[in-house]
């Protein structure tokens, strides 16, 4: 940075010079004007010592830098601080961005994991809006496997599987739909209670069952719960209050 600074010296000299020179020259001509009329001799004089005063300033300033070392270490001083502030900037961005890659490096497996985990859980979950979990969990892990979408909104959209899955604990619901039993279709009303149960009733409701873990398939129950089914469905679509039901929950 010297070298720098000295050559910067070296033509502010020179500007000197020149100024100074330009100075000698105007004072010149000012005394030849001065000389050929008395009328112009005040202002002459101002412009004279205004000039001087210029060029005096000129010079003690250019001497200020040439002859004063002090300045000189301080501004390299100040150079050298700010070379080592900008390292140990850019070694502590350094530091930030190896430390994302391998957190990322870590996290991303680790989701997948959870996607797969996640995406077993559903299957072998009591089968209740099954191909719309399966769905959404499929999605998730074609988001995981992005290479546009930030490591950010990929943990975003896992938790909101999880959480969405989480929901489905939580209460209880009712809805109609189809429901293959054997060899026949039927409309059925169904009927969750969070994971613990889940029930169906046939639209004139002489028909009810339960859906069996062990055997993985719908078993079909007595006349005798079928009022109990019922007033489970009216309680879950908030036409009947709370009330306790006698129905059978095998695990």
């Amino acid at each position: 940075m010297k070298p720098v600074f000295l050559r910067a010296v070296v033509t502010a000299a020179v500007l000197a010079t020149v100024s100074l020179g330009a100075a000698a020259a105007t004072l010149d001509d000012n005394l030849k004007a001065m000389q050929a009329t008395n009328a112009e001799a005040g202002a002459a004089q101002k412009n004279i010592a205004s000039l001087q005063a210029q060029t005096q300033a000129m010079v003690e300033e250019y001497k200020r830098l040439t002859a004063t070392v002090d300045y000189q270490d301080e501004y390299s001083q100040e150079i050298r601080d700010r070379l080592a502030a900008q390292d140990k900037e850019l070694a502590s961005l350094r530091q930030q961005v190896a430390s994302r890659q391998v957190t990322q490096q870590r996290i991303v497996p680790l989701m997948r994991s959870m996607a797969d985990a996640l995406e077993q859980f559903v299957a072998l979950d009591l089968p209740f809006h099954q191909e719309e979990r399966l769905a959404r969990v499929i999605k998730v892990k074609q988001q995981l496997a992005s290479t546009s979408l930030p490591l950010q909104d990929k943990y975003r959209v896992l938790l909101e599987a999880f959480q969405q899955e989480l929901e489905f604990s939580r209460g209880i619901e009712a809805w109609r739909g189809e429901l293959k039993l054997g060899e026949e279709s039927l409309t059925v009303e169904y009927l969750r209670l969070g994971r613990t149960a889940f029930y169906f009733q046939s639209m004139d409701g002489a028909r009810s069952g339960y859906w069996d873990r062990s055997y993985k398939q719908w078993v079909e129950l007595p006349r005798d719960y079928a009022e109990d089914i019922k007033h489970g469905l009216r309680i879950a679509r908030n036409q009947q209050a709370p009330q306790l039901l006698l129905l059978p929950m095998k695990r």
